[in-house]
């Protein structure tokens, strides 16, 4: 396609006059899709995090709605108990109780969600990075009774209280850290071949996850040389690789090929690999979460975002995807949270992509049917990136002509607010040729990201009938003077549970396809809307408190009595 051709669709991306849309700008650099290339099902690697549940005794959280966690198909998560009063089995049996009762919690709602759960027992021990200086370590003057038998223990309760289904054993946390582990490296390796035998004799068929070094790998790593070989001259090599990607830590594109030479000059098998904590602090925004989950999903990697809170704030928020909301009383997501939503509903078959070469934007895509959905991103950076899709040909259309392009944005104002749904910028046919689309793509901030769907040219994206249900809800409690039947084929904006129940208590709506679109706006000079498909008579308008729709005759639309409805103010 030719830039010029592009800018009807993307001049949405780009913040500031429209002027500044008069010259073609240069990329940055150019991230690829390859739709014609799949590279296995849709399986929402990225979808897990560390701690985030609040504590409720031993019982399931019940604090957090369950649609914040099932609407972005939350899978794993890794706890221990970490950073509460009680402290651990280094300080007597009753604060080891109290940890592993954390624990309990944790994974008794892990589970409720069909997720994974990845022990910490480091934190159980009470190494949690914020013990006092005199805490004791297992193996401390040779003595290795109190870790024996802390470990035995540990596994009598798994079993006791029925904790081993979905369950990983993650031996020893960021051990290479002085924080958890402040002793000399030496003894470290011991314990860690002490606790592998220990665990798989005392819990035969539970994984085991190691090492979960702070560091990722690299070739000229001692301590991952070393701990590599001594699993493997000890017959101790883990389940689950595990490592973590903070900080500046390499993109995954380099270190994998690194860690993957690691095993074969160890002469070690390549295994599943859980990147168990991603993302430091300041790239927990959606453009840096795209950037960690098209990594992720590239590799065929789990991964589990990193969290970042302390003491009590370690135990809630789903590691800072959701935030207590004084106004609700109640839970509300952030805009990462929506970020992570849109991750989940793309659906079908992963195909192949590749991150720009300076290794700063980086694209997750996904086909299903004739169509495809495109996540794109930037780590650190804002700025201008190319993102290449090539294989259009798998979607239905011909090797040139145009395509359907629908752009979402995702905005970012920081870990306590509520940005709402991603702002859909609209449809525009796109011209293409070689069968290869060219996406120029301008990021506002270094926290923005974009999503881009895409259809065969007789695919029609404007539904039949559209409700921006939050537009309703913000009008407050609301009610229908009449009962309006949609049929099944209308759409609502903003359809998240909580908000599609307020509404459904109110009025006569059934549920309705999940799906954003653009607000109903008053009818095109030619007379055509979104509601009535070229019918006519149909807008929205506000006056005061008082939002009213009047419905022109649409088919599938019943309208009984009167061809306005309103919604107003109860008080």
């Amino acid at each position: 396609m030719t830039y010029l051709a592009a800018l009807s669709v993307f001049s949405a991306l780009f913040i500031g006059p429209a002027a500044s849309l008069a010259t073609r700008q240069s990329p940055a650099g150019t991230a690829t899709v390859d739709l014609a290339k799949s590279i296995g099902p849709a399986k929402f690697l990225g979808a897990g995090f560390i701690y985030g549940w609040p504590d409720n005794g031993t019982s399931v959280d019940t604090s957090i709605p369950d649609h914040l966690a099932r609407d972005i198909k939350f899978n794993s998560c890794r706890a221990g108990g970490a950073q509460i009063p009680a402290p651990g089995w280094a300080g007597g049996f009753d604060g080891y109780v109290e940890r592993f009762k954390s624990a309990l919690s944790n994974y008794r709602t892990t589970r409720k969600f069909g997720g994974d759960f990845i022990l910490l027992p480091h934190d159980l021990w009470g190494a949690d990075s914020v013990q006092g200086a005199g805490t004791a370590f297992p193996g401390d003057n040779g003595n290795w009774t109190e870790s024996d038998l802390f470990l035995k223990q540990v596994a009598a309760d798994l079993k006791a209280n029925d904790m081993l289904e979905g369950l990983v054993f993650d031996i020893w946390n960021e051990p290479e850290i002085s924080s958890f582990w402040a002793r000399s490296w030496e003894q470290y390796l011991e314990f860690y071949v002490r606790a592998h035998k220990i665990i798989r004799a005392e819990l035969p068929q539970t994984l085991i996850s190691g090492p979960s070094f702070a560091d990722a790998p690299t070739l000229t790593h001692d301590k991952w040389n070393s701990w590599l070989s001594a699993v493997a001259g000890n017959n101790t090599i883990p389940d689950i690789w595990s490592w973590h990607q903070i900080s500046s830590a390499r993109d995954l594109d380099l270190v994998v090929p690194d860690f993957n030479t690691l095993l074969v000059q160890h002469n070690l098998p390549k295994r599943p690999i859980d990147i168990n904590e991603y993302a430091w602090p300041s790239e927990q925004t959606p453009a840096h979460s795209v950037f960690y989950l098209s990594q992720l999903e590239r590799h065929d990697l789990r991964g589990l975002r990193a969290n970042w809170g302390s003491g009590a704030a370690l135990h809630d928020n789903m590691a800072d995807l959701v935030f207590h909301n004084a106004t609700t009383g109640s839970y509300s997501p952030n805009g990462e949270w929506y970020l992570y939503k849109y991750y989940a509903d793309m659906v079908g078959e992963r195909v192949a992509t590749a991150a720009s070469a300076d290794a700063k934007s980086d694209v997750f895509a996904v086909v299903e049917g004739s169509g495809a959905k495109i996540l794109a991103g930037t780590r650190t950076v804002q700025g201008t990136y190319e993102v290449v899709v090539s294989g259009l040909s798998r979607l239905g259309l011909p090797t040139e002509g145009s395509v359907q392009v629908r752009t979402h944005r995702f905005d970012w104002a920081g870990a306590k607010v509520d940005v709402g749904e991603p702002v859909d910028l609209g449809v525009a046919n796109v011209d293409y040729s070689s069968d290869t689309l060219k996406l120029l793509v301008t990021y506002p901030t270094n926290s923005t990201a974009f999503a881009f769907e895409l259809h065969g040219a007789n695919y029609d994206m404007r539904p039949s009938a559209i409700f921006n249900l939050a537009a309703i809800l913000a009008f407050g409690p609301q009610v229908f003077a009449q009962p309006l039947n949609l049929g099944n084929d209308a759409q609502i904006v903003d359809s998240s549970k909580d908000k599609l129940d307020s509404l459904q208590a109110r009025t006569s709506i059934p549920g309705m396809v999940k799906r954003s679109e653009p607000s109903p706006k008053k009818s095109k000079p030619d007379g055509q809307c979104y509601f009535c498909k070229g019918v006519g008579g149909c807008y929205m308008s506000v006056a005061g408190k008082t939002l009213a729709f009047t419905i022109g005759a649409a088919p599938g639309l019943v309208v009984p009595q009167t061809s306005t409805h309103l919604w107003g103010r109860l008080d």
